[in-house]
C-alpha cells in the first residue's frame, strides 16, 4: 500500500512535469518525467508482486493452521470413539450397576471430546458440526445414556451395592465366585433405556445405529478436508 501511494505522488509529479515539458526548451522536465515514468512503472509492478506473494503467504498459513486443527480434532473423535467402545465392551461383559457407575465418567469424557470439536471454530463446518451433524448426533447418544442414569439413579445404586456386598462376600468365602449375581442390569427395567440398549446392543446392531454412523461419517469429513489442503499445500 505504501510503495502504491508513492507511486501515485510521483505520478502526479510526473503529470506535472509533463505539463511544463511543452513549454519551449523544457528537454530537461522531458527527460525527467520519462524517469519518473518507468520509475512509477516499476514501484507499481513490484507492489503487484509484493502484494500477491503477502496474499498467498496468508492463505498459506491460514491453510497450515487449519490443517493442524482438523487433525487434532480427527485424534480428538478417534480417542472418543475409543473411549465409547471400551465402556461398550465392559458394559457388554458385566451390565451391572457398578459397572455402569464406572464407564460413565469416560461416557462422559467422550461427550466433552466430542463438544471441544463442536467449539472449535476453526474446524467449524455444517457438514460436521452443525445441528444435524455427526458430531451433534454423538453428542446426543452420549447424553442420552447419561439420562438413562439419571433417570434410574435409585436401581443403578442398589444394583451396584448388592454387587459391593457380593464381593464382599465372596472374598470372605461366605459366597462362590462363580454364583449367580443378583446385581446385573435389565434394561427392561430401567426408564428409558433405549440408549443403554443401544450401547449393549450385538455389533451389527450396534453399527447401524447414530453413534457408529456418526464417528464414521465425521472421520470421513475431516480426513477429506484434511487431503485437501495437503494437496493445496503440496
Amino acid at each position: 500500500m505504501l510503495l502504491l501511494a508513492g507511486a501515485l505522488v510521483l505520478l502526479v509529479v510526473c503529470v506535472a512535469l509533463l505539463v511544463l515539458s511543452r513549454a519551449p526548451g523544457s528537454v530537461v522536465a522531458l527527460e525527467v518525467s520519462k524517469v519518473l515514468m518507468s520509475l512509477i512503472v516499476a514501484i507499481i509492478v513490484t507492489g503487484y508482486i509484493t502484494s500477491t506473494l503477502n496474499r498467498q503467504a496468508q492463505r498459506r498459513s491460514e491453510r497450515i493452521a487449519r490443517l493442524g486443527a482438523l487433525s487434532s480434532a480427527l485424534q480428538e473423535l478417534k480417542g472418543a470413539y475409543e473411549q465409547m467402545s471400551v465402556a461398550r465392551t465392559m458394559l457388554r461383559a458385566d451390565l451391572s450397576g457398578r459397572a455402569f457407575e464406572e464407564q460413565l465418567p469416560a461416557i462422559l469424557d467422550c461427550r466433552s471430546r466430542l463438544q471441544r470439536i463442536e467449539r472449535d471454530r476453526v474446524v467449524a463446518l455444517d457438514a460436521l458440526t452443525g445441528e444435524h451433524g455427526p458430531i451433534s448426533d454423538m453428542v446426543a447418544f452420549t447424553r442420552g445414556v447419561k439420562n438413562v442414569y439419571i433417570a434410574n439413579h435409585a436401581l443403578i445404586r442398589r444394583s451396584s451395592l448388592l454387587d459391593e456386598r457380593r464381593r464382599k462376600r465372596v472374598v470372605d468365602g461366605e459366597e462362590a465366585p462363580d454364583s449367580p449375581a443378583a446385581s446385573a442390569l435389565d434394561p427392561g427395567q430401567l426408564v428409558d433405556a433405549e440408549f443403554l440398549q443401544v450401547l449393549t446392543a450385538p455389533r451389527p446392531v450396534w453399527r447401524g445405529k447414530t453413534f457408529y454412523l456418526g464417528y464414521v461419517s465425521a472421520k470421513n469429513i475431516l480426513e477429506g478436508e484434511i487431503l485437501e489442503i495437503r494437496e493445496r499445500l503440496g
